[in-house]
């Protein structure tokens, strides 16, 4: 997949710095004070947190011994590319830097998956429906920051039509569907988008039905990637956490092949979806 997010860009040389400091046998420490830096900022370099100059590269490639040209010509193309700007940084006052970051991995993510107990997927949202989640859930928020938020969802969303879309999966819990966000006609044309992207193949879509209890969950994202560590993403008030890794994803692994294997097959799952749609016509 092609890599199209500066945030990837960032955290894949971090990755790559962090072995080559490892396989050279020095510590973080040390290579900070070789380069005349802190700790936190060698820390933050192979977090994927922030951008490397070139200099700072060439400092650290010697240190490291890393000569050979092929290694220093794909390290030197991904702090370039790391020190570009994503989309979503035009909107930095309206997002904490856990969603920044998020959204910049979510943007080269080579497959999605995501479980919803409350509401539905951001990818999958109409604009009616953002609108009126916002209205409950950040009453006091002002005009300009809700409409922020929104066009923020809208541009996510262009992932799923994009030339290398990721393979999306949702599993939404089927209260879901039931739940009044905006009144009838919203809700109805929201179930009607739903089935729509379903069969344009945009996503894997699956009904988590009532008669399969399952152990108290919380919404979550997962993101996987061609050659770099998952990740996993929990949306909250106070702007949601992000954990990144094999370990995380340990964790949350066997929960979303828990969810596959109860879940409604995808036919099923639309046919759950057209009744909600009868319902409330």
């Amino acid at each position: 997949m092609t890599q199209r997010s500066p945030t990837a860009q960032r955290r894949r040389l971090g990755r790559l710095l962090r072995e080559l400091r490892e396989r050279a046998h020095i510590s973080g420490d040390n290579a900070a004070a070789a380069v005349d830096r802190s700790a936190s900022w060698i820390s933050r370099i192979e977090s994927g947190q922030t951008a490397l100059r070139q200099r700072e590269l060439r400092d650290l490639l010697v240190l490291y011994r890393a000569d050979n040209p092929e290694t220093q010509l794909e390290l030197e193309r991904l702090a370039a590319a790391g020190r570009q700007q994503g989309w979503w940084n035009e909107y930095a006052e309206a997002m904490s830097p856990k969603l920044m970051r998020f959204v910049g991995l979510e943007s080269d993510a080579t497959s999605i998956f995501t479980f919803q107990d409350r509401i539905f997927p951001g990818l999958l949202q109409t604009t009616a429906y953002m609108q009126a989640l916002h209205a409950l859930s950040v009453p006091e928020a002002g005009k300009e920051l809700v409409d922020a938020r929104i066009r923020i969802r809208q541009k996510r969303q262009k992932l799923l039509d994009s030339d290398e879309p990721p393979h999306f999966i949702a599993i939404i819990d089927e209260a879901v569907l039931k739940r009044d966000i905006g009144g009838r006609e919203v809700m109805r044309d929201q179930l009607r988008h739903l089935l729509q992207v379903a069969r344009q193949g945009l996503v894997e879509l699956r009904i988590l039905s009532f008669a399969n209890l399952t152990m108290p969950l919380h919404s979550f994202i997962m993101l996987h990637f061609e050659a770099d560590p998952p990740a996993v993403f929990v949306d909250t008030l106070s702007g949601g956490f992000l954990e990144e890794g094999d370990t995380i994803v340990r964790e949350y692994q066997p929960v979303a092949e828990h969810l596959l294997q109860i879940a409604l097959a995808t036919d099923e799952s639309r046919k759950i979806i057209q009744r909600a749609i009868n319902d409330l016509s």
